[in-house]
């Protein structure tokens, strides 16, 4: 069942019933004549003091209330109301209402509970009132005002618009607007600017997930659709890269980057920063702070080259604790470029570029076809059981003789026993050009030998038991 009202008489209730029936109760809203409907089907009672109403305008100027308080012994009603065409006036009063003012200059008021209003076509104006409120708005949405009385409110941006869609620009000292930069959209956020003020929008969202605190950031930065340099001051900034290989810092502040299309470098800095790479293959570096670094389309790197001390970084968990034992959170991020000290570093499911640099880094590369650097230092490249059979992974600067690297396979040998067994019967690495390939036998049969790992570059490791000697092959 359904229950509604229409503005042609808004005392009467209007019961739908399986979709094409309906029972209309004269003068139910005047007084709350019906109380209880009893429904023979084994649902049992259905209150009508606790139902949420759908109100209908007309397509003319209608003025549209929601249920109020006194017509329901002081219970609150979650109303839908729906203005169409028409500048109409929309009011919720109590209850997490739901308000679409549909085409024409529409005045949408939640009152008190966590409303829901879309303006829809048309110059609007959105008082959400308290609590916890959401506005939408998108492209053909025209010039609207959302004015705040308390809560957490967020802003909505939807149909398909993202972050490099939109621009932000100054209406007054605290008043600011957003822009639809390919159209004459915009939303006014009437005390977005204001220093002490809780009444205003909190939280802006779009459908693709970018999510960013409105009020945090004192300056937004656009850029255009060539190769930008964008660098943000001490405060807190929304930095748009658009098209382009941009260059972005954020300097100090809780920044919010987005790289946009292109080959970006985004840097938040120092701050607690939310950097988005967006479509290309991207590299992103958090800086100091938590940060959460997103890489987005493409193939992306999360950068910690520029850190003062070791990192352990986990693409399979989407972690990282960085030199400034900060705690970063990592999505969509395919690479790793460690700090130069004695890194932690491991990979995903992905095909993986790991770049270990300087230090003795441990390196991890698990599924996918992963091409592992150590650089210098002595690096530990660690297979695991339950990867390492899947993919070949490449092993671009393994060095016994400088560098004192190892080979840690010992996850995939849980059959073997060195007291009795001959590891030639586990391992083989043998010579291909001027590589080395390592294949592993699990069960020591000697018949079953798979590829785990190309040595690119090296020859000369044919004596296993010498590496298993010296240390450089763990079995």
């Amino acid at each position: 069942m359904s229950f509604a009202r229409y503005v042609t008489n808004v005392y009467d209730l209007v019961i739908g019933i399986n979709g094409s029936n309906s029972i209309t109760i004269d003068d139910h809203f005047s007084s709350l004549l019906l109380e209880t409907i009893r429904v023979n089907d084994g649902t049992g009672d259905v209150d009508m003091t606790a139902m949420d109403y759908t109100t209908y305008g007309n397509g003319s100027n209608n003025v549209i209330n929601g249920i109020t308080s006194s017509n329901f012994n002081g219970g609150a009603v979650a109303d839908t109301l729906y203005g169409y065409a028409g500048n109409d006036t929309l009011s919720g009063y109590n209850g997490d209402d739901i308000l679409y003012g549909g085409e024409g200059t529409d005045t949408l008021t939640g009152g008190n509970g966590d409303d829901i209003l879309d303006g829809g076509a048309g110059n609007d104006t959105l008082n959400g009132q308290t609590d916890d409120d959401l506005y939408y708005f998108y492209a053909g949405g025209g010039l609207d005002t959302v004015n705040e009385s308390g809560g957490v409110d967020t802003l909505w941006i939807t149909g398909g618009l993202t972050i490099n869609d939109i621009s932000m620009a100054n209406v007054s000292t605290y008043h600011a607007k957003l822009v639809v930069t390919a159209s004459t959209d915009e939303i006014i956020l009437n005390n977005l600017r204001h220093p002490t003020t809780a009444y205003r929008v909190d939280l802006l969202t779009f459908d693709d997930g970018f999510t960013a605190d409105l009020p945090g950031y004192l300056s937004w930065m656009n850029g255009t659709s060539i190769n930008d340099v964008i660098a943000g001051g001490g405060s807190a900034e929304v930095l748009i890269g658009f098209d382009g290989n941009d260059t972005m810092t954020g300097g100090g502040g809780d920044d919010h980057a987005h790289g946009g299309a292109g080959h970006d470098s985004v840097d938040g800095g120092a701050g607690a920063d939310m950097l988005y790479g967006g479509a290309g293959d991207d590299t992103i570096i958090g800086g100091t702070e938590d940060d959460i670094m997103n890489g987005g389309d493409g193939v992306d790197t999360a950068d910690y080259s520029s850190d003062g001390a070791a990192v352990t970084v986990n693409l399979t968990t989407g972690t990282a604790t960085d030199g400034h034992s900060d705690s970063d959170t990592l999505i969509s991020i395919e690479n790793i470029t460690d700090s130069g000290y004695n890194d932690s570093l491991t990979g995903d499911s992905q095909d993986n570029l790991i770049n270990g640099g300087n230090g003795n880094d441990i390196l991890y590369g698990l599924d996918g076809l992963d091409t592992l650097y150590g650089g210098a230092g002595a690096d530990s490249f660690i297979f695991m059981a339950d990867s390492a059979f899947n993919d070949v992974d490449i092993i671009g600067d393994f060095d016994v003789s400088t560098d004192d690297d190892i080979l840690d396979l010992s996850d995939l040998l849980g059959l073997y026993d060195p007291m009795t067994d001959i590891i030639t019967d586990f391992i083989q690495i043998t010579t291909a050009g001027s590589d080395s390939h390592v294949s592993v036998d699990a069960d020591g049969g000697a018949n079953n030998f798979v590829q785990i790992a190309t040595l690119t570059g090296i020859t000369g490791l044919t004596d296993e038991a010498a590496l298993v000697t010296s240390g450089n092959l763990v079995v």
